[in-house]
């Protein structure tokens, strides 16, 4: 939002109200930014940055609030990547966006995991009994087209394979749960 109304260099420090060569416009897009970034904070984070004269104060103030990029949560940040394991309940787009979300939030602390990190580790977390084919088969897609975007495509089209072999598992086994409640309901009569 900052960026689209042009505010963005403001709030993260490149335009300086010293450096400007309008001051008064500078004071105009500061106050824009300000107010911008107030609409957005509920009134405990409104309480953080009353004082604050400057969006980049503001701006810098919240973020050393809600910032927790210390090496304890890197690791367990990181310890949480590394050890991601899929749940059997859990559909394999769940397991690709906790995954994602995961390499981002290490990301915004500075450990950067790249694509086919991220890509190895998804792949890697998918339990080998339920999975083995879907492995062995990305396995043979050509390096270059092993992308997230693609392996999320492939996760989608799995998920749905999964769950239409549920749905016909469950209708299979339906007539003949309900033939054997029939039968034991004709036997339990007849006596």
């Amino acid at each position: 939002m900052l960026k689209s109304a042009m505010l963005w260099s403001v709030v993260d420090g490149t335009s300086l109200r010293a450096a400007a060569d309008n001051v008064a416009k500078w004071d105009e897009k500061n106050v824009k930014a300000m107010a911008s970034i107030v609409t957005t904070l509920d009134s405990r984070n409104t309480n953080h940055v009353y004082k604050c004269t400057t969006a980049k104060e503001m701006f810098d103030r919240l973020q050393s609030i809600h910032s927790d990029s210390s090496e304890l949560n890197k690791m367990h940040t990181l310890s949480a990547f590394l050890n991601f394991k899929i749940k059997p309940e859990q559909s394999m787009q769940d397991a690709y966006y906790d995954i994602e979300k995961l390499t981002q939030s290490l990301g915004e602390m500075g450990v950067e995991i790249n694509e086919i990190t991220t890509i190895t580790k998804t792949v890697s977390a998918m339990p080998d009994e339920k999975f083995k084919a879907f492995k062995a088969a990305w396995d043979s897609v050509p390096v270059e087209t092993q992308t997230m975007a693609y392996l999320l495509s492939r996760l989608k089209k799995e998920d749905l394979q999964l769950a239409q072999a549920t749905l016909s598992a469950a209708e299979t086994e339906s007539p003949s749960t309900q033939s054997k409640a029939y039968q034991g309901k004709s036997c339990a009569g007849s006596n």
